[in-house]
């Protein structure tokens, strides 16, 4: 009996690494897609905040739509609903990305330094926030 317990718990640990390296693999490729983009419209005089929120916005959807085919979508399906659901909580989670991107210019004044440690706190908040709400079967 114990020896099932802990092949069951090793296996489990392996399957949330995989998935866990799969979730950094595809936010590391949409935060470049954020970082680029973001630095392209501050480039063009959007405002800080503005041009956060837009390059968020493109690398979270850049991120969703890996995430579902690669990681999580496997497990649930892709409807109208959770389409709606993601954008609503996105919607706020980037709101939190953009404060905590200003709140660190503002002292650092680097964009690029706001946009590292906006970009590991809201890699953190969206994980746990992501698979406990949108993709809960797994």
């Amino acid at each position: 009996m114990l020896n099932r317990f802990v092949k069951y718990i090793i296996r489990k640990f392996k399957s949330n690494i995989l998935y866990f390296s799969k979730f950094v693999t595809i936010g590391v490729f949409a935060a470049i897609i954020d970082y680029f983009c973001y630095l392209s419209f501050y480039s063009a005089e959007v405002s800080l905040d503005i041009a956060k929120f837009l390059a968020a916005s493109i690398g979270l959807l850049v991120s969703y739509h890996l995430n579902f085919s690669f990681n999580f979508g496997k497990h649930n399906k892709k409807t109208s609903i959770s389409i709606l659901k993601y954008a609503g909580l996105y919607s706020v989670l980037n709101l939190f990305n953009v404060g905590y991107n200003r709140i660190v210019f503002d002292l650092t004044d680097s964009i690029h330094i706001s946009f590292l440690i906006a970009g590991i706190i809201s890699a953190g908040v969206n994980y746990i926030v992501v698979k406990k709400t949108l993709f809960r079967g797994k």
